[in-house]
């Protein structure tokens, strides 16, 4: 249940600032969370402790770039002046380092509040 919780507060999180910042369409914006469910909610879902990222690493990493090709086709769908995977290598690159950096920070708060540690 923390897993579902942690997942689901930091895309959450991301999302409302997202929305808060970006003056985009309703469709790119739809088409943005699926791109985050896909890329972080999924792969977090894996993620019970730090030692699963590590143990992991590769289901996670092929649901991220999974992710991130879904929200490039959503997108190249929305806009009409957008090509499909027109970010290039070095945006999936930077955005496989950032889906890391959160998959950490969410297993360590499924490590430090998880079922089976006792109450802080």
């Amino acid at each position: 249940m923390v897993k579902v919780i942690s997942a689901l507060f930091i895309a959450g999180s991301l999302f409302g600032l997202y929305l808060s910042l970006s003056g985009a369409p309703a469709r790119v914006h739809i088409a943005e969370g699926i791109g985050l469910l896909v890329a972080f909610v999924l792969p977090a879902l894996l993620v019970g402790s730090l030692d699963d990222i590590r143990r992991r690493w590769l289901p996670l990493v092929l649901l991220t770039v999974l992710g991130f090709i879904v929200r490039e086709w959503l997108v190249s769908l929305a806009v009409a002046k957008y090509e499909f995977l027109m970010a290039g290598p070095a945006v999936l690159l930077v955005g496989l380092l950032f889906v890391a950096g959160l998959l950490t920070l969410h297993g360590f708060i499924v490590g430090l509040f998880g079922a089976h540690k006792t109450a802080l």
